[in-house]
C-alpha cells in the first residue's frame, strides 16, 4: 500500500512537471515571436522535450493549452484587483490600493505579452476562445459592481453612478487598454498607469486622489 501510493505520488509529480514544461515551452516560443496561429505541437513538444504522444496526455490540443496559459495569467490579474476589492480594511485607502493594483496589472500584461496577444488574437477567430476569454472578463465584473454598490452605501461613491455600467466600462477598458498598449509605442508604462488610475478614481472618487 505504502509502496503504492508512493508511486502515485511519483506519477503524479511527474505529470505535473510535463505539463509544466509544455506550458514554459508555449510561453518561450511565443515569445520568441512564433505566431500562434502557425504553431505546432510537434514544435511545442520538441521544445519540452517530450514526445508529440505525450503532449495529448496532458492537453486535448493547441487550444486547451494557450486557454490553461491564460487561465493562470487571469488568476495574477484577479489576486491584484481582489486586493483592490478588499481595501480600506487596513493602512492602505481604496485610491492608494487602487493604483498599486493597476501597476501590478500593466506588469502582468508587460511579463506575459505574447501569450495575452495570442489569446486576444486566437478570440477573435476561435469562438471557444473567444467565449473563455468573455468568461475571464466576468469573473471581474460582478464584484467589480458589488463594491462600487457598497462604496456607494459607505458614501464615498456617487450615489448615481450606475453599478453595472460602471464596472462594466472599467473592466473592459482596462483589459483594451493593456492589449493595445502591448501592441502599440504611443505611451509608456507609467503613462498608461497613471491614465488608468485617473479614469478610475476621477469616475469612482470625483478626483485623481480621494478614495479615502
Amino acid at each position: 500500500m505504502r509502496s503504492l501510493a508512493r508511486d502515485d505520488v511519483v506519477s503524479s509529480d511527474r505529470r505535473a512537471d510535463i505539463a509544466k514544461r509544455i506550458v514554459v515551452a508555449t510561453e518561450e516560443l511565443l515569445a520568441e515571436g512564433a505566431p500562434y496561429a502557425g504553431l505546432t505541437i510537434e514544435r511545442i513538444a520538441e521544445r519540452a522535450g517530450i514526445s508529440r504522444t505525450a503532449f495529448y496526455f496532458h492537453f486535448r490540443d493547441k487550444r486547451e493549452l494557450l486557454m490553461r496559459l491564460a487561465d493562470e495569467i487571469f488568476e495574477l490579474l484577479h489576486l491584484e484587483a481582489e486586493a483592490w476589492w478588499q481595501a480600506d480594511s487596513g493602512d492602505v485607502s481604496a485610491a492608494e490600493q487602487l493604483e498599486r493594483s493597476l501597476t501590478s496589472v500593466v506588469a502582468i500584461y508587460r511579463d506575459h505579452s505574447a501569450t495575452m496577444r495570442a489569446a486576444v488574437e486566437a478570440a477573435s477567430y476561435d469562438a471557444v476562445i473567444g467565449e473563455f476569454w468573455t468568461s475571464m472578463l466576468r469573473r471581474f465584473l460582478e464584484p467589480t459592481r458589488e463594491y462600487i454598490a457598497a462604496e456607494q452605501v459607505a458614501g464615498r461613491v456617487p450615489a448615481e453612478l450606475p453599478t453595472a455600467g460602471t464596472a462594466f466600462a472599467l473592466v473592459w477598458m482596462v483589459e483594451r487598454s493593456c492589449y493595445e498598449w502591448l501592441l502599440q509605442d504611443d505611451v509608456d508604462a507609467q503613462e498608461l498607469i497613471r491614465g488608468l488610475v485617473a479614469v478610475y478614481t476621477r469616475t469612482l472618487y470625483g478626483s485623481s486622489s480621494s478614495g479615502n
